[in-house]
């Protein structure tokens, strides 16, 4: 240690002592804080990748189970959409399917089937349907469920955008 002046053992001076200086701390914390909000941009698209193909997963598996319940319960089944509040509805279970806002969705069914803001798929007994298209879309992915009226069986192919 040096004597300084009042001739009391202090440190005068941090001149070759280890430590960082405030810059390079101020430096990390802003390289620090770009990776944070590049991780928080990228967490929020895996997000949305995620419901997205959760509502896909949820379509198909609805129009499936549709089918098989009409086949099952000898008795139509009725699959509908609200396009206005993106609800999905099984008939015979009370439970609605809310579809995120972010997502796309484009029907076609036929024209009995349309009643206001709601649209539907028609599932019989003998496992025919009225046939119908549901594209649900999102950013730069779009996801084509086709019903084939004469078997109502459900075809799934991903669609450019």
């Amino acid at each position: 240690m040096e004597m300084c002046s009042g001739g009391s053992e202090i440190r005068c001076g941090l001149k070759g002592q280890p430590g960082f200086t405030l810059i390079e701390i101020l430096v990390s914390l802003v390289v620090a804080a770009i990776g944070f909000s590049a991780a928080s941009v990228a967490l929020g698209r895996a997000v949305d990748r995620a419901q997205y193909a959760d509502t896909v997963e949820t379509v198909i598996a609805s129009v499936r189970h549709a089918r098989s319940t009409a086949i099952a319960k000898q008795q139509d089944v009725l699959l509908s959409f609200d396009v206005n509040s993106k609800r999905l509805q099984l008939e015979g279970i009370p439970v609605q399917q809310l579809m995120p806002e972010a997502i796309e969705v484009q029907l076609t069914v036929a024209e009995e089937e349309v009643s206001g803001d709601d649209a539907a798929i028609r599932f019989y007994p003998d496992g025919s349907a009225t046939g119908g298209r549901i594209v649900l879309s999102h950013r730069a992915r779009a996801t084509q469920v086709d019903v084939d009226w004469l078997t109502g069986m459900s075809d799934v192919t991903m669609v450019p955008r």
